[in-house]
């Protein structure tokens, strides 16, 4: 718009430059032309003016145009840069919370775990008691109350190979009640029972030795393992506990070599010998064997 003004206004300069040298040639011009002259003169200056002001106009269009491209770029930079910082800013949340979660889910856990061990703790406490006396019961005879039958095979493993091992004695007695059966039928399971807890008890006060180990072997049958002990030594403690049992004077109608409760035993005793459980436990059961087919009420030891 200001272009078109300008050239309309260049074009009526134009044309007031070539009217006013038209009017100074002209002597023929009657005053009232001077008049006329005078207000063109003004025109013509106040037109100068308007032309000098349409330029300045350009240039500030120009100006006005180069500062709004300019505020436009910065507005983008910081736009830009506004995103950018925004971006960061949400990353950065990002990586804090899952932070935050990460070391909640490290703290439950932890407390999980200890809460676990107290729980452990506190149940082992009171289990391991329990635990133990079941244990100890597992092991035990529960009638005569001395070990039983697992114990003996458990114990005779080991102290079999703690002999090999050692190069040490070891020695293992077979006892058998003699007529327990007659006993029985004649007097009563409850009666047999009391007997054998009797027996059994002579026994076990034989087993001086914290490694001594009196079982019942089963039935009316016993074993008395005897750790690191030779022949003469295992002899003399099964005559100890024949005399003991003897001195319970137990009556006994159907036994047939005594009026009272007697005993069988079998001895057998090794030392320095590279031999299984099983074969001392032959060697001991074959002893007894021989002490019955003796007559019974007897001791039978086979030398090591």
């Amino acid at each position: 718009m200001f272009k078109r003004n300008y050239n309309y206004a260049s074009q009526a300069f134009s044309n007031l430059s070539t009217a006013l040298n038209s009017i100074d040639n002209n002597n023929k011009i009657a005053s009232n032309a001077d008049k006329a002259k005078n207000e063109l003169k003004l025109y013509y200056q106040t037109f100068i003016k308007i032309h000098d002001a349409i330029i300045e106009l350009k240039k500030s269009a120009v100006k006005l145009n180069r500062y709004q491209l300019q505020i436009s770029n910065i507005a983008s930079e910081i736009s830009a840069e506004i995103e950018y910082e925004y971006k960061r800013h949400n990353q950065l949340t990002q990586t804090l919370v899952q932070q935050t979660k990460l070391e909640l889910l490290i703290t439950i856990f932890i407390a999980i775990i200890l809460n676990l061990i107290l729980i452990f703790v506190v149940l082992q406490k009171i289990i391991s008691p329990i635990f133990h006396d079941m244990q100890c019961l597992s092991n035990l005879d529960g009638l005569t109350g001395i070990a039983n039958r697992r114990r003996f095979d458990i114990s005779i493993q080991k102290e079999t190979e703690r002999t090999k091992r050692e190069h040490q004695a070891l020695s293992l007695i077979m006892c058998d009640v003699d007529f327990f059966k007659d006993y029985n039928d004649i007097y009563g399971h409850q009666k047999g029972d009391e007997c054998l807890q009797k027996i059994a008890h002579a026994i076990n006060k034989a087993c001086k030795r914290p490694g001594d180990l009196a079982t019942r072997y089963g039935g009316e049958e016993f074993a008395i393992i005897l750790p690191n002990t030779i022949s003469g030594t295992a002899m003399q403690i099964a005559k100890n506990i024949k005399a003991d049992i003897d001195a319970l004077r137990i009556p006994h109608k159907g036994s047939s070599v005594s009026p009272f409760v007697t005993i069988s035993m079998g001895i057998s005793s090794i030392i320095n010998q590279n031999i299984t459980a099983e074969e001392i436990i032959l060697r001991a059961d074959n002893a007894l064997y021989s002490a019955k087919g003796a007559g019974r009420n007897t001791i039978i030891q086979l030398g090591s």
